[in-house]
């Protein structure tokens, strides 16, 4: 309904602090909501805050950064009984994956400290993930480009399970591993 929030988060040691506002903010938390959106909107125009040389290539000058590798995290949940999934637009049996194996033995397994889901997780050329993209059709992804990743659900109605595609972009020096603690699985 056109409403939006904005959110912040800092690190802090290992900690991560959050603060959120709604756009349409109540009278009793005006004060604190205006000071939250003033932040964020500082924090946006990077130029006008931080000093000439603390940037290692000005802002005019700088490049796109595009990962070489990504994770690819493929997650294999059953149906459980009396649930109404909606429908997904895509079954496994109808991709033609691009990568060795089948979807659900791709990379290392991992079980899910979340849900009764079984993760598997592998490290991806950038080729790699682009062909994966093409062989469940462009349409089917959901980009969150804010959190560096892209995500697709599937149908396995052979399996009767569900599948999860969770492509994750690192940040410019960030090892790539797949760890149970590294990522949170769905």
């Amino acid at each position: 309904g056109g409403a939006a929030t904005v959110f912040i988060e800092l690190r802090r040691g290992d900690a991560i602090i959050r603060r959120s506002t709604p756009l349409a903010m109540a009278q009793a938390t005006r004060a604190e909501a205006e000071r939250i959106l003033a932040l964020a909107e500082r924090l946006i125009d990077h130029e006008s805050w931080l000093p000439a040389d603390a940037w290692a290539a000005g802002p005019a000058s700088a490049t796109v950064y595009a990962p070489s590798h990504f994770l690819m995290q493929v997650t294999v949940e059953a149906n459980r009984a009396g649930v109404d999934y909606p429908p997904r637009a895509l079954d496994v049996a109808d991709v033609d994956w691009p990568l060795p194996g089948r979807i659900d033995t791709f990379g290392v397994q991992f079980e899910s400290p979340y849900s009764s889901a079984i993760g598997r997780c592998g490290v991806i050329e950038l080729l790699e993930g682009l062909a994966v993209q093409r062989a469940i059709g462009a349409r089917h992804w959901a980009d969150d480009p804010n959190a560096g990743e892209s995500s697709a659900d599937l149908a396995w109605d052979a399996a009767d399970s569900r599948v999860t595609l969770r492509r994750v972009s690192p940040l410019p020096g960030e090892q790539l591993e797949c760890t149970a603690d590294a990522y949170a699985w769905p």
